[in-house]
């Protein structure tokens, strides 16, 4: 027992010396102005090593990318509210407010149906769980909600509580309406209007540079990301789980193919493999934190920066 003891003990004083060189290397590089997307990109490839090599130790070094995601998780509700509110009031022409927004719901609506049907045809195609021994799991299917209840908890009763709760939705509405509504009110009334303009204004600069802050650690939080999850996911669970990891990401890359691709070449009219290599430092933080809530911050901002 004290011989396990005191490999272990090595093995996690090796990982935490490891950890320290990898983040110097990695400030070193931005030192060196190395671009973002490949210190990602060379952040991810440690994080798998240390990840495959310290094992299940390596999950201690997990803090790290929780802090990150935690940091993102912080600037996501007043970004996207106060950048909705600036992107809108901006339009030289308020009839285009309507147009957005129908068109938007729109694609949402239309991505979403053909994911759904792409998943459900790869998951009966292959059988997917048809082996899986369910006897010992303990479940209850949540209660079928009313789509007219779904419909109705899209809009917000209590903004503050849906601000708390990290409901982006009804955020999301409720930044439409106050735009629609000082749109309306700067016709009638533009000096009543401009002095909260110019404060959504100077509020979404603000949170602009503190997004700018938090995204230089991105390197970091997806070296522990990645880490944690190759330590906590060994080769016999990778190995149980390969034909659905293999159908999930071939599922995946299929809808990108016959759904966004030709949205972006034919509707978007953008060159496919430019975009791609613009926007995936986004992909990699996405990837890595399994959250695309999460990874609205890095997306606005690659969006806006390199898109």
């Amino acid at each position: 027992m004290f011989t396990n003891l005191r490999i272990d003990s090595w093995q996690i004083l090796v990982l935490y010396i490891a950890t320290i060189l990898i983040i110097l290397f990695l400030m070193g590089l931005r030192k060196r102005r190395v671009r973002f997307s490949y210190r990602v990109l060379t952040a991810l490839g440690l994080g798998l090593t240390v990840g495959t090599l310290f094992g299940e130790n390596a999950t201690i070094i997990r803090p790290i990318g929780s802090l990150y995601v935690r940091l993102i998780m912080m600037i996501v509700i007043p970004l996207v509210f106060t950048s909705i509110i600036k992107s809108f009031t901006d339009l030289k022409d308020s009839s285009k407010v309507k147009s957005i927004g129908g068109w938007s719901v729109f694609w949402l609506l239309f991505t979403t149906a053909l994911a759904t049907i792409i998943g459900l045809v790869f998951a009966s195609g292959f059988n997917l769980g048809l082996d899986f021994d369910t006897s010992s799991i303990s479940y209850t299917p949540r209660e079928v909600v009313p789509i007219e209840d779904v419909i109705l908890n899209l809009f917000p009763n209590n903004i503050v509580a849906h601000m708390a709760n990290n409901q982006m939705v009804p955020v999301i509405i409720f930044a439409l309406f106050i735009s629609i509504a000082m749109i309306v009110e700067r016709k009638k009334h533009p000096e009543l209007v401009e002095p909260f303009k110019n404060f959504i204004d100077s509020f979404q600069i603000i949170m602009v540079r503190l997004t700018k802050f938090v995204m230089r650690f991105t390197p970091y939080g997806v070296f522990a990301l990645i880490a944690n999850a190759a330590g906590r996911n060994n080769i016999d669970t990778m190995k149980a789980l390969g034909l659905y990891i293999i159908i999930h990401y071939v599922a995946i890359i299929t809808h990108f193919l016959i759904v966004h691709l030709p949205l972006i070449m034919f509707v978007a009219r953008l060159n496919p493999i430019r975009f791609i290599r613009k926007i995936y430092p986004a992909s990699l933080v996405g990837f890595t934190s399994q959250s695309s809530y999460g990874t609205l911050p890095v997306t606005i901002r690659t969006l806006t920066d390199r898109v």
